[in-house]
């Protein structure tokens, strides 16, 4: 499979049209049979398609698709101008990207001319314009060269300057020239140019011309070796053996060993599955000519395939392979890539929806085995990955588990005698393009993918939904109705009235709206466009109703910027997670960081602006004050990534980059009765940096009795500080015995006693699954060799507990390792909550992961190299502190939910690293 940056999607929407009646498309099916008897193979293949194309119903899709295998290959039109461009520039593009490789290995010799060579050869392919960039990329490369004087020939520069006197500089360096030493001598002459004295005007230019002279000749004294690896990729086979071959939707591009053979059944298969899906999608990308190309790359390192748009890219390919096909999951994986608009809720789906696309085209062509044992996979793959943990919904991970989500609803309500009804996801794409409210943020996508499946396979979706942690409930489908039919009539209204520049009117249509729909979320929108309509007509008398009815924050408290030297500020752990001191400032090498009063607009949107934004972060403070406890909603937008704890504990990290969007995510939270603390945490990823929110009651409207202050306040809820009392043993292990291993969950490599007392890995080879849904082309994954789970059944259900393990090292070193808590005992190494140990500098990086998700880091513990290390881990009542060799890694810090404390796993990279000893208490309150 592959990995997925977001493509953008070039794909064209199919007009739409109506479906024929059964009786039409039976005189389609007759009239395609008459073609084919009589010779007509090509007029015949085109009026099956219109039949899939024109059928609701699966059985005359079938029926079509069997007449078109009945007919078997047929010849396709050659290539148009545009195909054939479009052919020469990706052939062109795969060359730049092997030249590619190449210079980065000369770079890594420093072997900098031969990348000069490669840079001009991709300059003069792509027409040697004078692009900014381009020609500054020369230039940098050109003075880095000149710069890296080899240290020999610097060595003796700096002696002939003190040896010789700089009157006499000209001469040593033109006696070095004539010895063949041009960087040396080149040295010389600057030196000679810039401090010799030298006043002559005729002397200067001659001595000028020579530096110019020397530095062409430098910058061309191109090695053998450099020399050899760019003759070799230049004129490398492979680019002259390239041939090209077309099918119905497809233009193919490889080797002529390769192309060629690709069975012609397994071309028509690709064709009829890129038929099935873009029929239920609504989208066809060569509705303009051009068709999809797919390349198979041999010098490409990739054991997968990457699509989008109207390429698909095969790499590692074999081109003397034996059997060879186009029509597997991953051709339709990478096809669906291009088809699909792969946003359809959030960016998590990209991977899914492709996993989607690839097992309903196995399914409808009828490779019915492998179709079937991809519907299998994906849907257990969602409910192990996703049901079986505690993730939020929009955390669904790419691939199986997101698929599954969509053959979940398949699997329970779109049975057939004869199979699954695939024409239900037909009809759902159709509803969900044509929705009068276009989704545009994460809420509302979950409420309009819930709206469009409820259509299509009943109300018991909501249910389903909302146990999978969607923001939606059973009272969603009448809202969502009542939207679709009446209330995104009265938005749009106020909408266009607002565009037209009619505030006035705008600012009627949306009083309108709220007063009829008060508790709908479009009520929320139209308030708030009231904000902007007052604002635009000049006053402000009624924005303070109005905020008060949204329940948007204006009473912030801020602080910032932290700095974060890894990029990683949305997980690093500043002071305000720690402690609340209006009066404390704190001093980095960058800034200072201290309490203000923010910029905040009218309608709550809060504004940072410093000297330096980039990668910084900023948090926002307010105490709410409620008469009695109350379930509430925080809503935020965020401009970029976001953390919110309410109480101190960790209500949820967003690190995505975007922009301000209203409401662009909502999250369930509790506020207990009298004060509560709301920190809000924006992280920058670049550009501008804001964020807002409301606190509202459940159906999104004020919550009675709030009140809201940035001012200091006690709060008694607050979580942190809190000490255990006993402290129960449930395991120990001196790892004294030979058989302690056997002790243990072993799922990967090996463990042993080496010596009485330490149990070292066996394997220093990335045998763990880690970051399983997650794929970089070329890019191997940096997993542990092997773990131990502890399976005792004593230690189940511990959630409070306290960890001492002592490490052994080989060598005086700082280790790498992990430990999991609330693990699943497989081969999963990010199965619950992980803590990873990596050396960095003077001590050790440590990253908190919940699964594979990212939630806090300490860029550095400091500690000595040493033979030993302690380490120390104390979860107590949802919190959660990390010690090694004394030194705190994580200090009381609010930790994601998790159901309950199942397997304890530890994970070594390499055989350097032993356990010694470990011990497992079970925690109790004083």
């Amino acid at each position: 499979m592959r990995p997925r940056t977001l493509l953008l999607l070039l794909a064209l929407a199919l007009p739409a049209a109506a479906d024929l009646t059964p009786a039409e498309l039976d005189a389609k099916l007759a009239e395609g049979r008459d073609q084919a008897a009589r010779g007509l193979k090509w007029e015949a293949f085109q009026t099956f398609e219109a039949v899939i194309r024109g059928s609701e119903d699966q059985a005359h899709k079938f029926a079509a698709r069997d007449e078109m295998l009945k007919l078997g290959p047929i010849a396709a039109r050659k290539q148009n101008d545009e195909e054939q461009a479009l052919v020469e520039r990706r052939i062109l593009d795969e060359k730049h990207r092997y030249y590619g490789d190449v210079m980065d290995r000369l770079a890594g010799k420093g072997l900098l001319r031969g990348v000069m060579l490669f840079r001009k050869k991709m300059w003069e392919d792509n027409g040697s314009g004078k692009e900014d960039r381009q020609v500054q990329a020369m230039r940098d490369l050109a003075a880095r060269i000149l710069r890296e004087v080899p240290k020999e020939d610097m060595e003796e520069v700096e002696k002939l300057k003190k040896t010789v006197k700089k009157e006499m500089w000209v001469k040593a360096a033109e006696a070095k020239e004539a010895a063949g030493k041009k960087h040396l001598a080149l040295e010389l002459y600057k030196d000679a140019f810039h401090f010799a004295g030298i006043v002559d005007e005729k002397e200067v230019e001659k001595l000028r011309a020579k530096i110019e002279e020397l530095e062409k000749a430098v910058l061309e004294a191109v090695t053998p070796e450099e020399q050899q690896e760019f003759d070799d990729a230049v004129n490398h086979r492979a680019w002259g053996d390239l041939v090209t071959r077309e099918s119905h939707h497809f233009v193919f591009i490889g080797d002529r060993l390769f192309v060629p053979r690709i069975p012609e059944q397994s071309i028509l298969l690709l064709d009829i599955g890129y038929i099935f899906i873009t029929d239920m999608i609504e989208r066809a990308p060569d509705d303009d000519g051009q068709r999809i190309t797919i390349f198979f790359k041999e010098l490409w390192n990739f054991g997968g395939g990457v699509g989008g748009g109207k390429t698909i890219d095969i790499g590692s390919v074999d081109i003397r392979a034996k059997n060879i096909s186009v029509s597997n999951g991953l051709y339709y994986h990478e096809l669906s890539h291009c088809l699909f608009d792969t946003a359809m809720i959030y960016g998590g789906f990209t991977e899914g929806v492709a996993n989607f696309g690839a097992t309903m085209a196995l399914m409808c062509v009828g490779l019915t085995q492998e179709g079937e044992g991809s519907f299998r996979s994906n849907l257990e793959a969602f409910k192990r990955d996703f049901l079986g943990r505690d993730m939020m919904f929009f955390r669904t991970q790419p691939y199986g588990p997101t698929c599954g989500f969509w053959l979940y609803f398949l699997d329970k309500y779109g049975r057939m005698d004869q199979g699954l009804d695939w024409s239900k996801y037909r009809k759902w794409f159709r509803l969900w393009r044509r929705h009068p409210v276009p989704p545009d943020k994460l809420v509302e996508k979950a409420r309009v993918f819930g709206r469009c499946l409820a259509q299509v396979f009943g109300p018991g979706i909501w249910d389903d939904l909302k146990s999978f942690g969607f923001p939606v409930g059973p009272e969603d489908d009448e809202r969502t109705r009542l939207e679709e039919e009446k209330i995104a009539k009265d938005w749009q209204i106020a909408q266009n009235r607002w565009d037209r520049g009619d505030a006035e009117g705008a600012f009627e249509s949306c009083q309108e709206l709220a007063k009829k729909w008060p508790d709908h979320h479009l009520a929320a929108m139209a308030r708030r466009l009231s904000l902007f309509c007052l604002d635009k007509m000049g006053g402000s008398g009624g924005m303070d109703a109005i905020r008060k009815e949204l329940g948007i924050v204006m009473e912030w408290k801020v602080i910032g910027p932290f700095y974060s030297t890894s990029n990683t500020a949305l997980h690093d752990v500043h002071p305000p997670e720690w402690e609340i001191d209006y009066a404390k400032e704190y001093v980095d090498p960058h800034a200072k960081a201290k309490w203000f009063d923010p910029k905040i607009r009218f309608d709550g949107v809060v504004t940072f602006e410093f000297a330096y934004m980039d990668g910084i972060a900023c948090y926002g403070l307010v105490n709410a004050k409620v008469p009695q406890d109350t379930d509430a909603w925080l809503y935020v937008g965020s401009d970029d990534g976001w953390a919110a704890w309410v109480n101190g504990e960790l209500v949820e990290k967003h690190p995505n980059d975007r922009g301000y969007t209203f409401d662009e995510d909502r999250h369930d939270i509790r506020l207990r009765a009298g004060w509560n603390r709301a920190l809000v945490k924006i992280r920058n990823g670049g550009g501008g940096m804001g964020f807002g929110a409301r606190i509202t009651d459940r159906k999104g409207r004020a919550i009675d009795g709030l009140e809201l202050s940035g001012k200091p306040q006690e709060v008694p809820w607050m979580q942190t500080g809190k000490k255990p009392g006993k402290a129960d043993v449930v395991w120990k292990d001196d790892f004294l015995a030979k058989g302690t291993p056997g002790r243990y969950g072993v799922p990967c490599g090996g463990w042993t006693i080496v010596k009485p007392g330490v149990m070292y890995g066996t394997d220093d080879k990335h045998n763990m699954q880690w970051q399983k849904f997650l794929v970089t082309p070329g890019k191997e994954k940096d997993s542990p060799a092997q773990c131990a789970w502890i399976k005792d059944s004593t230690f189940k259900g511990a959630k409070d507990l306290a960890i001492d393990l002592k490490l052994a090292m080989t060598s005086e070193s700082r280790p790498k390792f992990s430990v999991t808590l609330d693990g699943e005992g497989q081969n999963d190494g990010l199965s619950g909550i992980t803590l990873i140990f990596l050396p960095n500098g003077e001590g050790c990086s440590v990253r908190l992961e919940h699964y594979d998700r990212f939630v806090y880091h300490n860029p550095q513990v400091v500690f000595p190299a040493a033979k030993s290390h302690d380490v120390r881990i104390i979860r107590f009542q949802g919190r959660l502190t990390v010690t090694i060799d004394g030194q705190s890694a994580f200090d009381d810090i609010s930790m994601p939910p998790v159901k309950t404390s199942n397997f304890l796993g530890i994970a070594t990279w390499n055989k350097s690293v032993g356990l010694d000893e470990l011990t497992v208490y079970r925690l109790g309150e004083k």
